[in-house]
């Protein structure tokens, strides 16, 4: 039983009727990267201080819909923060922080979050209905993978989970020798979205770097490996015409490049095939939020929801990937490209892994034209 005293089968009937009924219901975590570098009063002041501070939206989420009256903004479920932080040698060393217990009253979020760095990605968690409150499903995910180390945190959700996540799982051929841990973890936690969703990539990451030329910038496969990963989803969702609305907000790092996703898609019964969805009433939320800011050359941020009143927030358009990595002078200390997702065509690229049956769906899909470069 949670601390509210239902039991987690009580939690996932009432959902499910509720989307039987057309409410959705979403519960949605929170989201803060940054490439940095980082000082310890910049941290806290995004992170702690502000009355938009990654701590306050542990309660006071503001940018959150789902749940019940007076549920949709609590994200109190467990946190981690992953942080590149500089050693004796100059060298940047990641480091990840994560416990089950409330952003809100944990002391150790506090002084993880004042920890000075040269990038983070941290995220504060609302578990799905079903799941547990626990060390291990706490994100962000953390995986070392030929000497890089990648920092994986979700937001959102898979919908009709259960037949979209054991379609995925059987996906995960391409997965480093060095990452199999992940394949393990998401078949030992088959409940979470998130889970799956960080084996799926670290598949198609594996894939994409025997794929790519020596001369491939790491930023380019990071960005790669997100559009595979949302084609994956994409193709298991038609595959079995999942209902319901699946929320797609992914953020990976590298700690010198970021890349994030801002993707909803459902299964259309009018349209018999699955489609990017969008929605302008605030209520819906579709896609979930996201924001991105430069407020300083020196430092860029990716956010669930604004953290300060005094930083300027750009939203990330629906339906696109955000990429950022280092730029080439200092008029220019972090370049960002936003390109629209599309769905993906018909025949699957080169190297994919196929799903046990084809789509049987040939008529064309809805593409979105890509942003210019920002």
């Amino acid at each position: 039983r949670n601390a509210c005293g239902s039991s987690p089968r009580t939690e996932l009937q009432a959902l499910t009727e509720e989307r039987k009924r057309g409410i959705f219901c979403w519960l949605m975590c929170r989201i803060v990267g940054g490439l940095g570098p980082f000082s310890s009063q910049k941290m806290t002041d995004l992170l702690l201080a502000s009355n938009w501070s990654l701590k306050k939206q542990a309660t006071h989420a503001r940018k959150r819909t789902g749940g019940k009256a007076g549920e949709g903004r609590l994200n109190t479920d467990g946190w981690g923060i992953c942080m590149w932080m500089a050693d004796g040698s100059g060298a940047a060393t990641p480091i990840l922080f994560k416990d089950f217990l409330s952003a809100a009253i944990d002391t150790n979020f506090d002084a993880a979050c004042a920890c000075p760095n040269r990038g983070f990605l941290a995220h504060i968690r609302a578990k799905n209905p079903g799941s547990e409150v626990q060390r291990q499903s706490c994100q962000p995910f953390r995986v070392d993978v030929g000497g890089v180390t990648l920092a994986f945190a979700h937001n959102g959700n898979i919908s009709h989970g259960d037949d979209c996540r054991r379609l995925l799982s059987h996906l995960y051929a391409g997965i480093p020798e060095e990452s199999k841990a992940a394949k393990h973890f998401a078949q030992e936690t088959l409940c979470l979205d998130s889970g799956v969703l960080y084996a799926v990539y670290l598949d198609c990451y594996g894939r994409r770097r025997e794929e790519c030329a020596p001369s491939t910038s790491a930023a380019r496969v990071l960005a790669l490996s997100m559009s595979d990963t949302l084609d994956r989803v994409y193709q298991a969702v038609q595959h079995t015409q999942a209902r319901g609305v699946s929320l797609l907000n992914i953020v990976v790092s590298d700690g010198e490049n970021m890349v994030a996703s801002r993707v909803a898609m459902e299964w259309s019964e009018e349209e018999a095939r699955c489609t990017l969805a969008s929605s302008d009433d605030p209520l819906q939320a579709i896609p979930a939020s996201l924001y991105f800011s430069r407020h300083d050359t020196n430092n860029f941020l990716v956010a669930s929801e604004p953290l300060h009143p005094s930083v300027s927030f750009d939203l990330v358009p629906p339906q696109h990937i955000l990429l950022c990595t280092p730029g080439r002078g200092p008029s220019e200390r972090w370049r960002v490209d936003l390109k629209g997702y599309s769905a993906p065509l018909t025949r699957r690229r080169r190297g994919a892994a196929p799903l046990h049956q084809p789509t049987t769906s040939k008529r064309p899909r809805r593409s979105l034209r890509s942003s210019p470069v920002c």
